[in-house]
C-alpha cells in the first residue's frame, strides 16, 4: 500500500522570537520502550475535536507529522506562545521536546529496507525580513530555510519542489503564491509510506461488498478479503475488537479497531473514538492481549481526496494553540 500526506500552516509567527537552547550532541533513536503518550494523546485528541467538529467524515490524517512541525515552532516560542504549545503538545521543555523529536525521526528513518519506504521531512521556511540565530540554524540545518516571500512566486516553487521532492512526485503542489505572499512563516510537513503487507491481499479475493458507514447507512464498495493468521484480541475499555496487520519485514503494523458490535446497547464507533487514549490503546496491545488467530479480515479498499488546512487551524485553536496562528500576539 502507499500513503502519502502532506500538511501546512500559516504562522503569523506570534509570540515566537526563535531562541537558543543546549541540546544534547548525540540524540540516540528511541527504544521500543520509549514514552510516546504525549505524541499518542496529542494525536487522539486531535482526532476527537475533529469528529466532534464534523461527525459524520472520514479522516486521515498523520499525527506524529503534525506534531513533529508544531515542536519546531516551539523550540523558538517564549512566553503565552510556549506555554499554549507545551499545553497542547504535551511537552515539558525544550531539551527533552529536542530528544524525544530528533529521536523519533532517527526511528523512522531505520524502518527503511527493500519492503518499507519511510520518508518524514519537515521545514520551516521564514521570510527574508525574520532574522534567525546563527545557534538555532546550527541545531536545525535541515530544518529551517529563509527566502524572500515578496518574490512569492520563486519562494511557492522552492516549497513546493521539497514537497515533490519527498513524496516522489505524488504530491507537485501544497502552496500557492497568494498562500505565501500573506505569510510570515510556513510550516511545512511531507511523508510518504510505501509498503508491503506480509499478508498480501490477492485481488481475486476484492469484490463488492456492503459496507455499513453508520448502522441504518450501508453503501457498495471494493472488499479485500483474506482468511490468515494475525494478532486478534478484545479490548472491554474500547468496546472494540483489535487487530494487528503487520508489514513485510519490518516492525511496522497497522492496527485496527472495529466496534465490538453496532447494535443498541452496544458499542459504537462514538464510544470506541472517546474511550481512546495511549493508555487504552498499549493496554490493548500489550503483550498477551492479541494471540495469534485465524481471522476472516475484510478490509474496504478507500481513496482520501480532501484537505484539512481549515479545519486544523480551528481545531488547534480549539486546544489551545492560538498565538502562533496570529501575528498581533506576543
Amino acid at each position: 500500500m502507499i500513503w502519502l500526506k502532506s500538511a501546512i500552516l500559516l504562522l503569523g509567527i506570534g509570540g515566537a522570537h526563535l531562541q537558543c537552547f543546549t541540546p544534547d550532541a548525540n540524540v540516540p533513536p528511541l527504544d521500543k520502550n520509549a514514552d510516546l503518550s504525549g505524541v499518542a494523546d496529542f494525536g487522539f485528541t486531535l482526532y476527537k475535536q475533529l469528529t466532534l467538529e464534523k461527525p459524520s467524515e472520514n479522516f486521515f490524517f498523520p499525527p506524529y507529522s503534525i506534531w513533529a512541525a508544531l515542536v519546531m515552532v516551539y523550540f523558538g516560542a517564549a512566553g503565552n506562545t510556549q506555554a499554549q504549545l507545551e499545553e497542547g503538545l504535551r511537552l515539558k521543555d525544550k531539551p527533552s521536546a529536542h530528544r524525544l523529536s530528533k529521536g523519533l525521526e532517527i526511528l523512522y528513518k531505520q524502518q527503511n529496507n527493500a519492503n518499507i519506504s519511510l520518508d518524514v521531512a519537515n521545514r520551516a521556511y521564514f521570510n527574508e525580513s525574520f532574522t534567525l540565530l546563527p545557534c538555532v540554524q546550527t541545531v536545525f540545518p535541515d530544518e529551517l530555510r529563509v527566502l524572500n516571500f515578496y518574490d512569492a512566486k520563486n519562494a511557492a516553487g522552492a516549497m513546493n519542489a521539497f514537497v515533490k521532492e519527498t513524496t516522489r512526485g505524488l504530491i507537485s503542489n501544497i502552496v500557492t503564491e497568494d498562500m505565501v505572499a500573506e505569510a510570515n512563516m510556513v510550516l511545512i510537513n511531507a511523508v510518504y509510506f510505501k509498503g508491503f503487507w506480509k499478508q498480501e491481499f490477492k485481488k481475486s479475493n476484492t469484490n463488492k461488498k456492503d459496507f455499513f458507514v453508520a448502522p441504518s447507512n450501508k453503501i457498495s464498495i471494493d472488499m479485500m478479503s483474506q482468511v490468515s493468521d494475525f494478532k486478534y484480541g478484545e479490548s472491554r475499555q474500547l468496546g472494540a475488537r483489535v487487530l494487528e496487520l503487520p508489514y513485510a519485514g519490518s516492525n511496522l503494523a497497522m492496527i485496527l479497531l472495529l466496534p465490538s458490535s453496532n447494535g443498541n446497547g452496544g458499542s459504537s464507533l462514538a464510544n470506541v473514538v472517546k474511550e481512546l487514549s495511549s493508555a487504552a490503546l498499549r493496554e490493548a496491545i500489550s503483550p498477551g492481549k492479541l494471540q495469534s488467530r485465524r481471522v476472516d479480515l475484510l478490509l474496504p479498499k478507500f481513496k482520501f481526496r480532501a484537505g484539512l488546512a481549515d479545519d486544523l487551524v480551528k481545531t488547534l485553536k480549539t486546544m489551545g494553540i492560538v498565538d502562533i496562528f496570529d501575528g498581533n500576539s506576543g
